[in-house]
């Protein structure tokens, strides 16, 4: 019986260590042969733990987004089959995406469901996200050393932009863990609350260094909501959340106030992108001319977004789930064979691929799951505070982002499946208490 208890402890450690990689790696560049070792072994060593210890399926307790997520799953399905204009390569786009997204959320559920320990999951999750902060602060820390200059140059793990993202993932794990100890006196990592003050400081750091305005603007407005929710109760304690909104300000102004600075003549560069006529050249191509003490960036992105919602309102049923969506529908408004493949917006592609139907159901789904998230961490649930950060964020990051395939976009499936999993599976967990297994 103890030979027994110790292989399924060390298979569940096991297991843990593959989760931490596959979150660790989603999305970057030259790393799909790990990718799919992990999840192998991953499934591979549930289904050891299932055969071992012969656990019965509690069953799911969901609510609306359940009934959400079947929905657009649906949608996908119809309109690759009956509204894609070409339909074959819509179907094979959605099976090959939103197919691993699926997978990959059954596999964060059933972690949820064989896993008894629930801050080894949430343990793993944050590592594999976590550990690209340390390897940010060792590059920051390397260029320092060498020119006398913080900046972050690109590693083996992938650009400013890449990485931000996995910085803002951690960062919200790290929020939700503080919260929950001023909130419910609870906390959701082993350590004091010292260790997530200061690893909290170091991705905020880290993310203010990449440079990366989706991370940054995410970052902040995750801020933002975790003052205005502690402010909202009369129970917490003010002080906390006057040195959160403190240090959200002092982020945010230090994010736009070196010189040169990425966001300087931003609100101009947008305002004159949505008021003057298109150029076509922004559509081809990054190399395009900037009218004087304009910012490039906001700029051209501004100008992508507007075409693409534009876009959105004249071909409300899409084009079909295709990877180059975007060019297509250039070339059918404009005429340009040559286009660009995305308007730098996730959520616009989407709604250019399936159209507002699939949008309006996107983003249904996400407000459910940051509902269903936030409503179970009022009664004392961590976890669920970290489910709602993290679907916000991703969502965020999307309208900002182009991603419409491939492991970015469907990555996190197995971190908010994982996540959903513990509040559907296990919705009467204790409400005070420590926070574990």
């Amino acid at each position: 019986m103890i030979e027994a208890r110790l292989k399924l402890s060390l298979i569940t450690g096991s297991v843990m260590v593959c989760l931490a990689i596959l979150t660790a790696i989603q999305g970057v560049p030259h790393t799909g042969a790990l990718r799919t070792l992990s999840l192998l072994l991953i499934i591979t060593q549930l289904i050891w733990i299932w055969s071992a210890s012969h656990k019965s399926w509690p069953g799911l307790h969901g609510g609306i987004e359940v009934t959400l997520f079947w929905l657009l799953t649906l949608w996908l399905v119809v309109h690759s089959t009956l509204i894609a204009q070409t339909p074959l390569i819509a179907l094979q786009t959605v099976a090959d995406n939103w197919g691993k997204l699926l997978l990959l959320t059954v596999v964060g559920i059933t972690l949820a469901w064989l896993v008894d320990n629930r801050r080894r999951i949430v343990m793993a999750l944050f590592v594999g996200a976590y550990f690209h902060t340390g390897v940010a602060l060792w590059v920051l820390g390397l260029g320092f050393a060498d020119t006398g200059r913080i900046v972050y140059v690109e590693s083996m793990f992938g650009n400013g932009n890449l990485i931000s993202s996995f910085v803002a993932i951690s960062f919200a794990f790290l929020l939700a863990d503080g919260i929950s100890r001023v909130w419910h006196h609870r906390s959701l990592f082993p350590w004091p609350t010292i260790v997530t003050i200061l690893s909290g400081l170091a991705a905020l750091f880290v993310q203010i260094m990449l440079k990366a305005k989706a991370g940054q603007v995410m970052t902040i407005v995750l801020i933002a909501v975790a003052v205005l929710a502690m402010l909202s109760r009369s129970k917490v304690g003010r002080r906390w959340s006057v040195a959160l909104a403190v240090l959200g300000v002092l982020a945010g102004w230090q994010t736009v106030r070196e010189e040169n600075s990425r966001w300087s003549g931003f609100m101009d560069s947008m305002q004159t992108a949505w008021r003057n006529p298109i150029p076509i050249p922004a559509l081809l191509s990054d190399r395009v001319a900037v009218p004087s003490g304009l910012n490039h960036s906001p700029y051209v992105r501004s100008i992508r977004y507007r075409a693409g919602l534009e876009g959105v309102v004249l071909f409300p049923l899409g084009f079909g789930y295709t990877t180059d969506v975007y060019r297509h529908y250039l070339a059918t408004r404009y005429g340009i064979s040559e286009g660009i493949e995305s308007s730098n917006s996730g959520l616009l592609d989407f709604g250019l691929a399936t159209g507002i139907p699939g949008i309006v159901l996107l983003l249904s789904l996400s407000v459910a799951l940051i509902w269903r998230g936030w409503s179970a961490f009022i009664v004392g649930r961590p976890e669920g505070a970290v489910l709602a950060f993290v679907v916000l964020q991703h969502i965020g990051r999307y309208a900002l982002d182009g991603t419409l395939a491939g492991s970015r976009f469907s990555g996190m499936a197995i971190i908010i499946g994982a996540l959903w999993g513990l509040l559907a599976l296990h919705p009467q967990q204790e409400k005070t208490g420590t926070y574990g297994g």
